[in-house]
């Protein structure tokens, strides 16, 4: 890994494979198909065009290969000159990079940063975190040449449903990298984040799970006691979600006060130069029957959302009984544009309660699960199940569900 300075030209952050431009009496050459890019084809595991970043001596002789690859797409370009007197390109571009050409090989991987004049080769995992954190929710397809098991879960019916691991150590964190899970879940004062360490334990912490989550997205479970500054930090170098539960003693469920201390300490970061950014909010909740009916729900949903809560994580084993309630949740939320992330063990486990792709798996799709949070060793096998699955189908099974209790009421 390797950073090098220039000029930025045109504004936003870029990554794809670099494509070297040589040249051979003085004439651009026209460059050869990266190798990592050839192999993909191969498989037939490339069903778009890659991302590129042009590496070459002036901006000119890069411009001139614009449109003439039909193999990939040119993203952004990084040149040596910092001599160019024409129209701003359509894509991020660094200009005046010494040394360029001895410096960047064929078929590595880069970011481009147009706003802060960097080329960042081969970036270790804390600079593709941030690099996801600053392009939000970026698909996983577009982080370049992941395996096959890293693609999202798409049903029949092209529904993206989202498949998170929960995760309580390092093992688990590989487990779930290796199973593709497309973020993960760290709970409440577990091992990897335990409750009552002090600020600098916490924050090596967080910044080490940020390495080992490599550029997924984390949500971590909190009960108001994280650092606001800690967070502030995180939140500048990878996707990250701080899930916190409801509380009516606290301005808007918790979640103004959360947010108003967050932008608080945020711009004290910012007079003092520090590299912040606010972390997204959910709301943790724990199933309740004696508090939770399907109106507070409702109720709940419209004031989380209105208070700054992007998505909703609920933990509870979901029952047949138990549809029409997380239904009008799902409902609910869905409404205000939030997610619903449904945490349950029912999947799991050497006897688990329901058969992944089953029916009560098709009764929660139905009902409008936007994700699942489970246990690593499963998340594969969840998604399979999902790209098997039709969402319209499941609905359908739902109301049948739904219509067998009415009768039976």
């Amino acid at each position: 890994m390797s950073r090098i300075r220039g000029r930025g030209m045109g504004t936003g952050m870029v990554m794809g494979i670099s494509v070297v431009v040589q040249s051979k009496n003085g004439q651009p050459k026209y460059p050869s198909m990266p190798t990592s890019v050839m192999q993909r084809m191969a498989s037939r595991k490339q069903t778009e065009l890659a991302d590129v970043v042009l590496i070459a001596r002036d901006l000119e002789t890069a411009l001139s290969f614009v449109g003439s690859f039909l193999w990939a797409q040119i993203v952004g370009a990084a040149v040596e000159s910092d001599e160019y007197d024409g129209p701003v390109p359509n894509f991020p571009v660094v200009l005046g990079v010494p040394e360029l050409l001895e410096r960047v090989e064929q078929d590595v991987l880069v970011i481009l940063d147009a706003d802060r004049g960097l080329v960042e080769l081969d970036p270790d995992g804390l600079i593709l975190a941030q690099y996801q954190a600053e392009h939000d929710n970026i698909a996983p397809k577009n982080r370049i040449f992941l395996d096959d098991v890293h693609l999202p879960a798409l049903t029949i019916d092209s529904r993206t449903i989202q498949v998170i691991a929960s995760v309580s150590s390092e093992t688990e964190i590989e487990e779930a990298m290796a199973q593709g899970a497309d973020a993960l879940y760290v709970p409440y004062d577990c091992f990897l984040l335990p409750d009552n360490s002090d600020d600098e334990i916490i924050r090596g912490k967080i910044f080490r799970l940020i390495d080992l989550a490599a550029g997924k997205p984390l949500i971590i479970s909190d009960d108001y006691a994280l650092s606001a500054s800690i967070l502030l930090e995180a939140a500048a170098l990878a996707d990250i979600t701080a899930a916190v539960p409801p509380r009516y003693d606290l301005d808007g469920s918790g979640l103004t006060a959360l947010k108003d201390e967050l932008v608080e300490v945020e711009n004290e970061c910012i007079e003092a130069e520090m590299f912040v950014n606010l972390p997204r909010l959910a709301a943790d909740i724990t199933y309740d029957p004696d508090k939770l009916t399907s109106d507070v729900l409702r109720e709940w949903a419209n004031t989380l959302a209105l208070h700054g809560a992007e998505r909703i994580v609920f933990h509870q084993i979901i029952k047949p009984s138990d549809i029409y309630f997380f239904e009008s949740l799902c409902a609910a939320a869905t409404a205000n544009t939030i997610p619903v992330f449904l945490e349950t063990s029912q999947f799991q486990g050497d006897q688990p309660h329901s058969e992944i792709g089953g029916l009560e798996f098709q009764y929660i799709l139905g009902a409008g699960a936007g994700g699942f949070v489970i246990a690593p060793h499963i998340v594969n096998e969840f998604k399979q199940a999902i790209r098997a699955s039709s969402l319209s189908g499941c609905r359908q099974e739902m109301w049948s569900l739904l219509k067998q209790g009415n009768q039976h009421q």
